[in-house]
């Protein structure tokens, strides 16, 4: 018997001769464990890879691995984006400039020339 651990992975165990059952196929992750360490009996609740009521393909194992392949199956967690934070801090001898005034040029009329 393993410690139940929340945060580890559930795997199926697999049966005599891996017949019926295949071992180490990944099933879900622990979230809890109810029951005291020590006692009889321990329960685990676990979120499962897959939503079984919402199938609707299913692959079927039809012969058994050449060799167990563990934790290779497992879904790795996903990698937490960076977060980046900026922080703006005014300064307090920052003063406004004034803006330039702009003075529109004359546009030149043109002056009549006698023939």
């Amino acid at each position: 018997s393993a410690p139940l651990r929340k945060g580890d992975p559930l795997l199926t165990f697999g049966s005599r001769r891996d017949r019926p059952f295949i071992p180490g196929i990944p099933m879900g992750i622990i979230t809890e464990v109810k029951g005291a360490a020590g006692s009889l009996t321990r329960t685990a609740v676990v979120k499962t890879y897959v939503n079984f009521s919402a199938l609707d393909v299913v692959g079927v194992v039809v012969a058994v691995p050449a060799r167990d392949p563990r934790d290779s199956l497992i879904p790795r967690s996903p990698t937490p984006a960076p977060t980046v934070t900026i922080t703006l801090t005014p300064s307090s001898t920052a003063k406004p400039t004034p803006t330039p005034s702009v003075t529109r040029a004359r546009t030149p009329r043109p002056t009549p020339t006698g023939t």
